[in-house]
């Protein structure tokens, strides 16, 4: 992972010196350099972008904020109510199962140690 940030901040580093040394010398010859022609396309580009994003942040009033807060927290509200009845319907099960329980159909527990040597007694039993 550190090798992942590493490549990253000198990516960075590596891009921040290209757009500064070539600033320099469009600055340097006086002419107008790939920058300043990528910045000229750009720009219109960007300023649409721009206009739309004040256009969408201009809806936002304290009502649309409640609105969306109440959505999202209900929406949340009702996956984890949701999972956390599916986890309180099944933990039993699992949890019994673990301790060596298993259902029966008739609503009792019957414990799998405790049959196995019920079994292995009537066994004895038998063969004396």
């Amino acid at each position: 992972m550190h090798f992942f940030y590493l490549i990253v901040i000198s990516l960075s580093f590596a891009g921040a010196v290209f757009v500064l040394a070539a600033k320099i010398v469009e600055i340097k010859t006086a002419k107008a350099g790939f920058l300043s022609r990528w910045s000229a396309a750009a720009d219109p580009a960007l300023r649409l972008k721009l206009e739309k994003i004040k256009f969408f942040l201009a809806h936002f009033n304290e009502a649309n904020v409640r609105k969306i807060l109440t959505m999202g927290t209900h929406g949340l509200f009702h996956l984890f109510g949701t999972a956390g009845l599916f986890v309180a319907k099944h933990y039993g099960r699992f949890a019994s199962r673990l301790n060596g329980k298993r259902f029966l159909k008739g609503g009792g527990v019957v414990s799998f140690f405790l049959k196995n040597v019920a079994e292995s007694k009537e066994k004895k039993k038998d063969m004396n």
